[in-house]
């Protein structure tokens, strides 16, 4: 375990005793999920993508959240998702694309584990994924559009949108039936697999673990809207 490994999982104990104080048994479970919870956390980098879980959340249990949310956001823990049991059930039904990438890839800090065992429809999921697919390609469009003459722009475009495409193809491979894998380089895999030869999202994905692009960000961003494109066709064909 490196050393910033060894300080995210100190940081996580400690957050996770700050919330058995101040909740004690109506904390159901704290979990951690994302990148921090596999294969593609980079340290300094990444966000520590959390889940609060209360037997009840109300504006009392978000006034004494807030103090303890606060001073932990400065050691680059993201906003947390605080929920209570029943809403995680109900959320299985609406948000199925977010349930089911932290039931399948999560780890509990403290508490019981209320992700275990959640399963999104097929049917629900396809239709999350579709409107997913249609609204990201669009905001992608527009920044292109607002931002094609600025390189520096276009780099952090890619950069920041990157990691939601490969969410997206993930689920695009589930509902191929094709073994969806958790880590983002085995989903940029397996969906070159199915689409074919993505080589702007690979060279991304390499700057993301810090190797520098070797191309032009202009050249670069007009394969990767292209790249985009094709998952998004993938995504309307889910409906075929």
């Amino acid at each position: 375990m490196s050393k910033q490994e060894k300080q995210r999982d100190d940081d996580l104990r400690a957050f996770a005793d700050e919330l058995r104080q101040a909740f004690g048994s109506a904390l159901v479970g704290f979990v951690l999920y994302g990148s921090a919870a596999g294969e593609d956390w980079i340290a300094g980098s990444s966000d520590l993508n959390t889940a609060i879980v209360l037997d009840q959340v109300d504006v009392g249990a978000l006034d004494k959240l807030a103090p303890l949310i606060a001073r932990w956001r400065r050691k680059r823990f993201a906003l947390p998702l605080v929920v209570d049991r029943a809403y995680v059930e109900r959320a299985r039904e609406v948000f199925p694309m977010e349930i089911g990438d932290i039931a399948r890839q999560h780890r509990v800090i403290a508490g019981s584990d209320p992700f275990a065992g959640l399963e999104p429809e097929e049917a629900t999921l396809r239709r999350e994924v579709e409107q997913e697919g249609v609204g990201k390609l669009l905001r992608l469009r527009a920044f292109y559009l607002e931002h094609a003459d600025s390189p520096k722009a276009l780099e952090k475009l890619m950069l920041d949108s990157l990691k939601s495409f490969l969410v997206l193809l993930r689920h695009v491979l589930r509902l191929n039936h094709v073994p969806a894998p958790a880590a983002y380089p085995s989903v940029l895999a397996e969906g070159e697999k199915l689409l074919g030869p993505l080589p702007a999202m690979q060279q991304l994905l390499m700057r993301r673990g810090g190797t520098r692009l070797r191309r032009a960000e202009r050249e670069l961003a007009r394969e990767y809207v292209a790249e985009v494109e094709r998952i998004a066709r993938a995504v309307s064909s889910l409906r075929a």
